[in-house]
């Protein structure tokens, strides 16, 4: 059945919600198991976050946590996944591993697995910004030596080498 005929009721975060709560739960046995069932799901994943642009991922970064509750390395991996599918953002992660659970604000920030989380997200975008930096390094140094028939392709590569290293920027704010 579809999930929209077994929650005719519920929005569509609901329904993204209870969709990661099925991935989580059939892909507990091992990473491999998540990521390949993860795999199956995260086009509708992509599509609802698109749709549901606050909404959704904080939902679905607080599921992840709920569910891993007692596991924080799985959260950690789920949420980096789901970061990695496009469906979080390392913003939307670090919202949630600093957002005050059950515990009291001052034992949450004495947690080591909230700051291994923090240290962790942080690490990931500055990859990606030393990486997007070193591709427009790399489309200059291509568009510098290009031929005039190479130089429309060189001239794309270079712009969207400046576009990915924006967004990785932006993921740091």
């Amino acid at each position: 059945a579809k999930l929209s005929e077994l929650l005719p009721e519920a929005t569509r975060v609901q329904k993204c919600v209870q969709l990661v709560r099925a991935v989580l739960l059939a892909g507990s046995k091992t990473y491999s198991h998540f990521d390949i069932i993860g795999n199956r799901y995260v086009a509708f994943l992509q599509e609802t976050v698109a749709e549901e642009s606050t909404e959704a991922p904080q939902a679905i970064a607080q599921e992840v946590a709920r569910f891993w509750k007692a596991g924080p390395d799985w959260a950690g991996y789920v949420q980096d996944k789901l970061n990695e599918f496009g469906v979080l953002t390392p913003r939307e992660v670090l919202r949630c591993a600093l957002a005050a659970g059950d515990k009291s604000d001052i034992l949450r920030f004495k947690d080591t697995n909230v700051w291994d989380r923090v240290r962790s997200i942080y690490a990931t975008v500055r990859i990606r910004v030393a990486e997007a930096k070193a591709e427009i390094a790399a489309a200059a140094k291509a568009a510098s030596s290009a031929t005039e028939g190479e130089m429309d392709t060189a001239a794309e590569r270079l712009d969207k080498a400046r576009e990915d290293s924006k967004t990785a920027i932006a993921e740091l704010n």
